[in-house]
Formats: C-alpha cells, structure tokens, sequence
C-alpha cells in the first residue's frame, strides 16, 4: 500500500478500530439441486433484507424477511408483489443456509442451498463537516488471488475516500449545517471460481444543487496469484468493441427514454460504454445521471445478453466460461451459442449443427479455425448424445441396458485409439479426427436406437457383414506393434503397452456384445469396432 494513501486513511480515520463489522454477506447457492442462484444478504437485528439471481436468468429479485436466532424467513417481491420466498437456517456464523423456496401460496417446495463466498467489510470516515461510509467485499476463498483482490478493493475505497476529501476541502475549525457525505460501495454482480465481476456506486452530496450519482466496474479473471483486470478488448473481437456494442445498446436506451419522455443526449458515444458487468445471462451496462440523458431522467441499465453479439466474442477470452453446455447458468441441454436443444440439434445432424454453430460465432470461410470446428462437433456430440439418451428411455428394459452396453464400449475404442495415436503420431490433428470420430458415434448410436427397436428383424446380410468387420478389427488391432522404443514415443513406453493392451479388450468385448445384439445393431457396433481398431489415417495435406 502507498504511504501516502495509508497516511490518508489513517489521518481521516478509515481505520477506525472498533468499528463493528457490517452482517452483509454474498452467497451462492442452488434451488432445486440444479437452478443455480447467487445472493446477497444484509442482517441488522431481525431484519433480513438483499437480493438473489437465478444464473440463466439474470434479473435480480428482491427479498425482504426476518430471522430468529438461526431460523430465517424472507418474501421474494417483484415489483411490490410476492412471488415466492424462502425459508430455512441459518450457520451460527450466517455463512451457509439450508431450507426451502416456497410458491405463493406455499403448496410448492423446493430445496435450497448457499454457502457464502464473501463478506462485505464497512469503512467510516468522520471529521467535522464529513462522513464518509464506504464498502467493499473480503472473499473467503483461500486463493492467492482472490486475497490480493480483497486487498485492491480495500485500497480502492480508502483511495476514493481520501480524493473526495482532497476534492471538497472544507476548514477543520467551522460548524457546518450538514456534512458533506460520500457512499462508495462496491458490489459483487457476479462470482465464480474463475471469474468476478464488481459494480461500484458512489453517491456523493457536497452542497450543490442535488446529490450525484456515479458508477464504475471492474471486471477480474481469477487465476494465479494476482487476480487480472479484464477490458473489452479480452472480451470482443476487433479494433473498436465499443462500436460493436454501441448500436444494440443505444437501441434500447432509445427506447428506455421515449417511455420516460425525454431522448437520449446526442452527446452520448460509444466511448460512453465503460461501465459494465457480467453474468452468464449476459452484459449489463449502467449509466448514470447526465451520461445518457438529464439528471431528471436518472439513471438507465441496458442488459445486452451474449448472442446480441456473438459474432463478435473473443473465444479466447473468459467469455466462452458461459457458452458452453456446462457452463454456470446454461439452460439444461440447450447450447447457448445456437439456442437448439438436444431434439433440434438430432434432427439437423452433424454438418447442419456444426455449420449453424460456425455461422452462429462468425468462424466461416476465412474466418474458420480447426479448433472452433472441434467446439462446434464436441457440442454437437453432447447433445446427440442426450438425445440417444432420451430416446433409448423407451427401449425395452434388455434392449436399453445393450444401448447403454453399446455406448461404453464405443467410448473406451475412441479413447484408446486416439490415446494410441497421440503417443505415436502426437499433432493436434488428432483432436479434429477425435471429434469428428465422436460425434459419428453419437449418430451411429441414434441409428443404433432404431435397430434396436422390436421385433428384432433378421438381416442375414447385416450379420455377415457384422462378423467380418469384427474379424478385421481384431487383425487390425494384432497387427499393431506390441511396443515402441522410447525415442519414437511422445510419452512413457509403458502408457502405450497400456493403451493397447485395453483396445485390444475394448475390441474383444465388442465381439462378444454383437453376438447379443439384432443383426443390423451388430452391423452398427461392428463397423465401428473395426474403424477404431485401424490406426488413423492422415494424408500429407493433413499432416502437422
């Protein structure tokens, strides 16, 4: 820490030491197991008051309750009206709570968990003719980041602190009328392991005509042992971001002031564009009084979720964290870079999937990269898969539990084969076969389902077929050198003796299982066994 800032606080008394510590905290949480929540509750006494989101969502909700002793009570309102609440306990340290949401009329209940990632930590400054109230979140987390995170917040504070006093000097030895007053809080927008993004309000009343209003941001990736402060251009794509953003933005703050009765200022650019945070639903801009419009129209947010701009992202940068089918917020199998839902995905099938997700993130023609095609199969892959899933459901119970036979087996020949050729051949090539290999077992599974259907119809064509694809599979495999000398080796020797010892399983198996299996689902399993038993094949325009 600065001397100089440090000779500040302590001069202008923001350590103040007994100052008892704020009962403001930042949870997250889930309802249900499986809707991710984060919120933020202020404890004074028996009164609970905060606000909570749901991931995929976005909005805040507000909550208002109470507590006794470690039971907790709290009303969800929107807009002045009850649309659910919660119920439960509270940790003696109010860092975890159990319970309940509740519907309105409390006839549906759903389970609900938070644990606390941060507490808020109050900073006071009094001296004639000032008080000054700041806050700022201490994380809980070990990291070392998220420790030197918790330290620049703190810094920030008294730093903002220690400017409005140096801004609006006022003599030491004069009774004033009213203090002039500064509130300089920041908040938690969003957290996650790898990602926080923090709001910044500063009201500040010195005399003037009205009180003002002003906001900041500041959004981290948390890696490592300093957290790394992100700007648009780790976000976006391009030169100029900001004019990027600037017309979806501007088109809703037009049309957030014709309903006020009033016009956004002609004044207003892209440069305007600096305060933001982010969550998995999106982008939220803040504006406050005199960016955009008059202080009478106060001030606008603009939410701008990512597919408003998804030709524009930076699949380098932190964002993908939330455009992917497992990422915090997504919506249960639905891809959120395409909107389509497994069913969808099914009926395009591979190419159409993958050149709708290639249009959907503006990596098409020149544009396209081998590993934006691999992100593109792998989602594909993924919701196939829980199609096949959903579909073999209404197999017969034997007739499923081959399917579910079927798919593990498949998945051992595609990890052994290519952990085979990565040790021999390494290249990330292999990665573009991997993954177009995986999501043709995805399809051949769909085919799988069909022929797995009864009645079981004879194919005797299908069936010889079967055994001689398996009869090549296991030549293939034999036919593969038993070792490899440690120079012609990307790894340990031995993980390739490992390797190809379970293939060779991973190929027996699947012999014994068709013998089990209808004829053409035989066919199937047997066509793939033996294409994963054959080393890949690349061609010298391939080749790395």
């Amino acid at each position: 820490m600065p001397i100089r800032l440090l000779c500040l606080m302590l001069l202008f008394g923001a350590l103040l030491p007994g100052l008892a510590e704020e009962l403001r905290y930042y949870y997250t949480g889930t309802v249900n197991g499986a809707l991710a929540v984060q919120m933020e509750l202020s404890f004074d006494g028996d009164r609970v008051e905060g606000h909570y989101f749901y991931e995929t969502v976005g909005a805040d909700l507000r909550l208002d309750g109470n507590r006794t002793g470690t039971a907790l009570a709290m009303e969800e309102l929107v807009d002045g009206k009850v649309t659910g609440g919660f119920t439960g306990r509270l940790s003696a340290d109010l860092r975890a709570i159990t319970g309940s949401w509740v519907n309105p009329d409390g006839t549906r209940k759903l389970p609900f968990t938070a644990t606390a990632v941060a507490q808020y930590k109050p900073v006071l400054v009094k001296r004639p003719g000032y008080e000054l109230t700041g806050r700022y979140p201490v994380f809980l987390g070990e990291g070392a980041a998220l420790q030197a995170l918790t330290k620049q917040l703190g810094w920030r504070v008294a730093g903002a602190q220690a400017a409005f006093l140096k801004e609006t000097v006022r003599a030491p030895d004069v009774e004033y009328v009213a203090d002039f007053t500064q509130e300089y809080s920041i908040g938690i927008a969003y957290y996650h392991p790898e990602l926080i993004s923090l709001l910044v309000h500063e009201y500040v009343d010195a005399g003037g005509a009205h009180p003002n209003l002003r906001y900041a941001s500041a959004n981290y990736a948390i890696a490592g042992e300093q957290p790394r402060l992100l700007g648009l251009r780790d976000l976006l794509r391009g030169d100029n971001p900001q004019a990027t953003l600037f017309p979806p933005v501007k088109a809703d703050l037009d049309r957030q002031a014709t309903a006020r009765g009033t016009a956004v200022w002609e004044l207003f650019t892209a440069d305007d564009l600096s305060v933001y945070t982010l969550r998995p639903a999106g982008f939220t801009f803040y504006f406050a009084p005199y960016v955009a419009g008059p202080y009478a129209a106060g001030p606008y947010q603009v939410a701008l979720p990512y597919h408003a701009v998804m030709t524009a992202i930076n699949w380098g940068g932190p964002l993908p964290l939330f455009l992917r089918l497992d990422s915090p917020g997504a919506k249960p199998g639905v891809d959120p870079v395409t909107g389509l839902g497994a069913a969808e995905a099914a009926k395009l099938g591979m190419d159409a999937f993958a050149e709708r997700y290639l249009q959907a993130v503006g990596f098409t023609g020149e544009n396209a990269t081998a590993w934006m095609v691999r992100q593109a199969l792998d989602t594909y892959t993924a919701l196939k898969h829980a199609w096949n899933d959903r579909e073999a459901k209404a197999l017969p119970a034997a007739r499923h539990t081959q399917y579910t036979r079927v798919r593990a087996v498949m998945a051992r020949l595609l990890a052994h084969r290519y952990a085979l050729e990565w040790l021999t051949c390494g290249g990330t090539i292999l990665y573009d076969f991997a993954a177009d290999d995986a999501a043709g077992q995805a399809d051949t599974l769909g085919a799988l389902i069909d022929a797995l259907r009864p009645p079981d119809a004879k194919d005797p064509a299908a069936r010889a077929l079967a055994r001689a694809d398996l009869a090549a599979a296991q030549a293939a495999v034999a036919a593969r050198p038993r070792t490899v000398a440690a120079e012609e080796c990307l790894g340990d020797p031995q993980d390739y003796a490992v390797h190809l010892s379970a293939l060779t399983r991973a190929v027996a198996d699947a012999h014994a299982l068709a013998q089990e299996l209808p004829d053409r689902a035989a066919a199937l399993l047997a066509a793939v066994t033996l294409e994963m038993a054959k080393p890949v094949a690349i061609g010298p325009d391939e080749e790395e």
